[in-house]
């Protein structure tokens, strides 16, 4: 096909400079008319417009033809004839008014009217002149009017800017496919408005990070179904409940009926045959935050403990209280042991995350992910790892950790340890004393230790491991890694919460995609 194209480029150069001109509205400038068939002013206009925004058979239009019909699309971009060329407009400058309430039209009692209200849309940023409802029967605040018409106002009382849904899903997707940051997103906005930069646009940068924020979390609640908990709601979602599970593994209530009943007729038959989960851990260096100036107040965590990340209170209280004893190697010396213990780097907040995943399908659990504060410490391992068994309904776990034959030495002497008022005291009880426990270090990482742990901790000489190899983690890792910069510069509660989005949209597309 590019031959073909090379061939008939002239055509489309051709056609792209006929576009600059009045095209096929030439006939109708020479006489002074408007191209709408239905235009009922006959007097000779001077000026006319066209839109930009894919309106078909609305390249040479009259003023008053132009904004009846961009009554309702008051996002359009609109140009002027002047002087011999095309010149950009706004519908605002010509008139148009953003009604809220009464379907579009016009309130008798306009309770606030916002001359420069900017919206941010898919097509650049804009300024429009928006008329609220004030009606005092069925009074509905402002906020609300936005909302309904789709637009998500910046802010909760008296809001200035809204973003459009639409330029928030694009934004996700963006996000989603190719880790776009808000801060080239928002960029590419203000070149669609003006490319040459020689206009002053409003700048609401900072307004548009905290929409995305509170719209991405938002979103989590909605799919979840908590708007649909009306004696609980938002405030009585239970840990991990936002986070898309695993739907192959056994979950409470997903994929346990069978075993249960087992359980009730044979429990012998059950613990003779695999009926466990085997799981992946491992640390990520390069999701690391800035010590900026933002703080949890000023940046909180918006859906704390509500999907992957763990509960930050409880995790804090038990890395912070933990002591890491400095352990001699009796493998191969591993920089993940040399380093634990070091102060974390110098201007950052945090040195990167920790996970916890499921070894054979490659999904994130729910609280399975915690902060370094300085190295990749055992209490942090330990912590994700028993917030994970929490939630385990089987018989057996097998874990796979690229320095297992150190980290395993001392696990149930340091679960032991654990506060019965901990978050994870349920799961560290259940890896003491309820799950038969194997461990194995990942196939990539094996020739990296030595001879007897290679043998005694290779997954392949495993019962129940098939061809699991492990290395699940990398591959989660490498989908993420591609959003750290960004996240590196983001406030504590925002970067949380980004991670949540991350871990979520690679839960999703490997579910969709489970079949494949």
């Amino acid at each position: 096909p590019i031959w073909a194209w090379i061939r008939k480029r002239k055509d489309f150069l051709r056609e792209l400079l006929r576009l600059d001109g009045r095209a096929e509205a030439a006939g109708f400038a020479s006489k002074n008319e408007c191209r709408n068939t239905k235009c009922r002013d006959t007097r000779p206009q001077r000026r006319y417009y066209r839109c930009l925004s894919g309106c078909m058979k609305c390249d040479w239009m009259c003023r008053s033809c132009l904004t009846k019909k961009h009554a309702d699309l008051p996002l359009h971009r609109v140009e002027i004839w002047l002087e011999g060329h095309w010149q950009e407009t706004t519908l605002k400058k010509l008139g148009v008014t953003v009604s809220f309430g009464h379907n579009g039209g016009t309130c008798p009692q306009p309770r606030r009217t916002v001359e420069d209200f900017v919206v941010i849309h898919t097509n650049g940023l804009h300024e429009v002149k928006a008329v609220f409802c004030g009606c005092t029967l069925e009074y509905v605040p402002v906020r609300e009017q936005l909302l309904r018409a789709r637009w998500w106002p910046a802010t909760v009382h008296a809001p200035q800017t809204a973003a459009t849904f639409e330029s928030l899903d694009a934004f996700d997707a963006l996000g989603g496919a190719g880790k776009t940051n808000a801060y080239e997103y928002y960029n590419s906005l203000r070149l669609l408005t003006d490319a040459t930069g020689l206009h002053k646009l409003p700048d609401r940068y900072k307004e548009f990070t905290r929409m995305t924020h509170e719209w991405r979390h938002t979103l989590q609640l909605k799919r979840a179904g908590r708007g649909h908990d009306r004696f609980g709601g938002i405030e009585e979602t239970e840990k991990g409940d936002l986070a898309v599970l695993c739907p192959t593994c056994p979950h409470e209530g997903l994929n346990t009926d069978i075993v249960d009943r087992l359980r009730d007729i044979s429990p012998e038959l059950v613990d003779a045959n695999f009926n466990g989960v085997l799981i992946a851990m491992d640390c990520n260096f390069r999701t690391r935050n800035r010590e900026n100036k933002s703080t949890d107040e000023t940046s909180p965590t918006l859906g704390d403990g509500m999907a992957y990340m763990a509960p930050e209170k409880d995790y804090d209280a038990f890395t912070k209280n933990s002591e890491h004893q400095q352990e001699m190697s009796s493998c191969s010396k591993f920089g993940a042991m040399i380093l634990a213990n070091l102060k974390k780097g110098k201007g950052y907040r945090t040195t990167g995350i920790g996970g916890v995943f499921c070894s054979r399908h490659g999904f994130w659990w729910p609280n399975s992910v915690g902060t370094l504060i300085k190295g990749e410490r055992f209490c942090t391992m330990d912590f994700i790892l028993a917030s994970v068994a929490r939630r385990l309904r089987t018989s057996k776990v097998h874990i796979s950790y690229d320095i297992i034959c150190q980290y395993a030495r001392h696990l149930e002497a340091r679960l032991e340890g654990v506060d019965e008022e901990s978050f994870i005291y349920l799961g560290a009880q259940k890896l003491l004393y309820d799950l038969q426990k194997s461990f194995a270090v990942p196939k990539f990482h094996n020739p990296g230790h030595k001879e007897l742990c290679q043998q005694w901790f290779n997954i392949a000489f495993q019962l129940y491991c098939g061809q699991t190899d492990g290395e699940t983690s990398e591959r989660a890792w490498a989908g993420l890694n591609p959003a750290t910069s960004s996240m590196r510069e983001m406030g504590p509660g925002r970067m949380r919460d980004t991670v949540d989005f991350y871990c979520g949209i690679w839960n999703w597309r490997k579910t969709i995609g489970m079949g494949e």
